[in-house]
């Protein structure tokens, strides 16, 4: 049916809140809200800057943790992973839609090529973030309240 993909992503998004929303709200948020980006039809500047607070929010605690370098490291190269794709798509989009070059089949691959590092970033974010805070500041693990 032609509702599919709709029900499937409405299940994923489904799958976010109840996993997240109890524990980070903010994560949460932004799991959803690049989820809804990558996965839509249309790609727009417009929406990475829906998602980017909410990254910020989430990662910044990581970044001003001395105890996780290890985490900043893989949330560096996944951001620039991200970066690299987003480049590539853009340099490809760019040919297609203003010097009219068939580049259809290219436009196609790194859109794969984009999607998965949109996933990708999503995947290295919920692993970093999935640390308590306080093992960020290199305290003793107490357990949750």
């Amino acid at each position: 049916s032609r509702f599919a993909p709709l029900a499937l992503h409405a299940g994923f998004q489904a799958a976010v809140v109840a996993t997240l929303a109890p524990r980070d709200l903010a994560l949460c948020v932004f799991a959803q809200t690049l989820l809804f980006v990558a996965a839509n039809k249309v790609s727009t500047a417009q929406y990475f800057v829906w998602w980017l607070p909410f990254f910020v929010v989430v990662v910044a605690p990581i970044f001003y943790s001395s105890a996780e370098r290890r985490a900043v490291h893989r949330l560096v190269r996944a951001a620039l992973l991200w970066l690299a794709a987003l480049g590539a798509w853009l340099a490809v989009a760019y040919s297609l839609e203003f010097l009219g070059w068939p580049v259809h089949t290219e436009l196609w691959l790194l859109s794969l090529l984009f999607f998965a590092a949109n996933i990708h970033l999503l995947l290295v974010v919920l692993r970093v973030a999935a640390v308590p805070p306080h093992r960020l500041d290199g305290g003793e693990q107490r357990p949750p309240p």
